[in-house]
């Protein structure tokens, strides 16, 4: 017998993270590392909440973060074969895209990543 599919509930710890930082007065930018439309309502809280919400995210045909951009005000940041140049970053093994992605935002003065 098959198992059922498991859901990892991701999308919505990250969503509950999100507003309830918010609300405790965590951060003032909350910097999103992602393009899933799922969490626009939380992006919503965000901006209602008076945060800034900057989206990051990998530009691809199927993947742009369009729906997330426009909740975010559009505030967001592609990353770009530019942006991965400025770095000196090279698509390797030892050097994942997450790892160029911290490195923009340690960069811009990001202090902390939940």
């Amino acid at each position: 017998m098959d198992n059922p599919p498991v859901e990892k509930q991701t999308d919505v710890n990250l969503a509950v993270d999100m507003v309830d930082n918010c609300h405790r007065n965590e951060f003032d930018t909350a910097f999103l590392i992602s393009g899933d439309s799922d969490l626009c309502p939380a992006i919503d809280v965000l901006v209602r909440e008076g945060k800034k919400a900057v989206i990051v995210y990998f530009d691809t045909a199927k993947r742009n973060a369009f729906a997330l951009r426009k909740h975010a005000g559009g505030k967001f940041v592609n990353i770009t074969r530019s942006l991965a140049e400025k770095y000196r970053w090279k698509e390797k093994k030892n050097q994942s895209l997450s790892a160029l992605v911290a490195l923009y935002l340690d960069d811009i003065g990001c202090v902390e990543i939940f």
